[in-house]
């Protein structure tokens, strides 16, 4: 990677979504930028892979009482959404404590908050950029369904959206058959309890 240059005021190293916006950011107030990438063009590494997922209503946090649960699972690898490798470096420790210090229906709501007003923040800064700049990366808004299997998810769902409506999220708590007129596919999904729809959601090519 090359040194710094002296007469540059922010280096941003990693030239993603998030690089490439945090460059142009600083270049707006009047600072000289240098992106470092490893690759030889933007966004052809993590962005590259990404979902493409533009969700800024759904912020709940990750630390919560269910948490507690799902340990025993997370420790043997059965969720085949998370992997934890556990090391002997302390900050794996130090972050993993501080997560279940956060595992409370309390901080579980603030943090949800707080996330989401980022989010909202992101949002606002999405449109002004559009605005101001209308590039094409197939960005549309098409809505985002999240499905829950049980009834106690769902009712752990249907509080979330209460907790963030009134903070202006539109977000829809569905049952099964009211998810399936939004998404005929749903209709051959078996065990389906309901769904949390967020019509607002939106996609984007990074």
């Amino acid at each position: 990677m090359p040194a710094r240059s002296p007469s540059c005021d922010v280096t941003v190293i990693g030239a993603g979504v998030v690089g490439v916006a945090t460059a142009w950011a600083a270049a707006r107030r009047g600072l000289s930028v240098e992106l470092v990438d490893r690759a030889g063009g933007p966004a052809l590494g993590a962005s590259y892979a990404n979902g493409a997922q533009l969700s800024y209503a759904y912020t709940d946090a990750m630390a919560g009482p269910g948490l507690w649960r799902q340990i025993p699972g997370l420790l043997v690898g059965s969720d085949p959404a998370f992997r934890l490798r556990l090391g002997g470096h302390p900050a794996i420790w130090r972050w993993g404590l501080s997560l279940l210090a956060n595992a409370t229906g309390p901080r579980m709501r603030r943090n949800t908050l707080h996330a989401l007003a980022l989010a909202r923040a992101s949002q606002r800064a999405m449109r002004a950029l559009l605005e101001r700049h209308p590039i094409d990366f197939q960005h549309h808004v098409a809505g985002k369904l999240h499905l829950y299997f049980s009834d106690a998810a769902l009712r752990a769902g249907a509080k979330m959206v209460e907790l963030k409506r009134p903070h202006g999220v539109g977000q829809e708590l569905l049952d099964a058959k009211a998810a399936g007129e939004v998404e005929p596919a749903l209709a051959q999904v078996e065990g389906l309890r309901g769904a949390v729809y967020s019509p607002q959601e939106a996609v984007g090519d990074p």
